[in-house]
């Protein structure tokens, strides 16, 4: 049986509207022409920080970054309520259960904002850990990776990650498990270079994983 880490930002939730909305308030604090949801898709990158330098044309100090936070999150949590499970997510959720397949989540969202996100959506009981972020939120994926499944005690090549980002494949790479991504955060050529498998739905990631 393989276990699968669901990521939850652009995988299990359709964030994608709110989050662009939410970076064009950084903009507006910032005096910045607004950018587009496809702005966004060709331009993210993990850490973040690099993608408001893009945007805002300047090196991002600590002092900035803590302003681009507090703007940022400011709009996106006032949003929270208006973002959507993905499509098929909850089937996916049943269906990988009922063929015996364990399931966690990883984000690298705010843990406290994660959990009554997983709540309000009443799925929490699918998940045997859930972790999110408890610290700046813009470090790559790979070590939080590593540290959940030592956690589950799950070794690496029983595993599979499903997300939505280049920073995903190269988390599952770096421990040895399998990845498939979703395209939509990031353009499915770029998500194709990093070699794993890219699919449009939640449907054709399990499929691809487990049929």
């Amino acid at each position: 049986m393989t276990h699968i880490v669901w990521d939850w930002n652009g995988t299990l939730v359709n964030d994608h509207d709110v989050v662009v909305d939410s970076v064009n308030a950084v903009m507006r604090a910032f005096g910045r022409d607004p950018i587009t949801a496809d702005d966004y898709r060709t331009h993210y990158q993990r850490p973040v920080r690099h993608i408001y330098e893009h945007f805002l044309g300047s090196t991002v100090d600590d002092e900035v970054w803590r302003r681009i936070n507090t703007e940022f999150h400011a709009h996106y949590q006032s949003g929270l309520g208006n973002i959507p499970l993905t499509a098929g997510a909850e089937e996916a959720l049943t269906h990988c259960a009922n063929r015996g397949h364990t399931q966690s989540l990883l984000s690298m969202f705010r843990s406290d904002l994660l959990m009554k996100e997983v709540d309000r959506f009443g799925i929490a009981d699918w998940f045997h850990r859930i972790d999110g972020n408890n610290g700046a939120g813009d470090a790559p994926k790979a070590e939080s990776l590593a540290q959940h499944l030592a956690n589950l005690n799950i070794r690496p090549r029983d595993a599979a990650l499903i997300g939505d980002t280049e920073d995903d494949a190269f988390a599952a790479q770096h421990v040895g498990a399998r990845v498939v991504l979703l395209s939509g955060t990031q353009h499915h050529e770029r998500l194709t270079a990093t070699g794993a498998p890219v699919v449009d739905t939640i449907a054709e990631a399990i499929a691809a994983l487990l049929d």
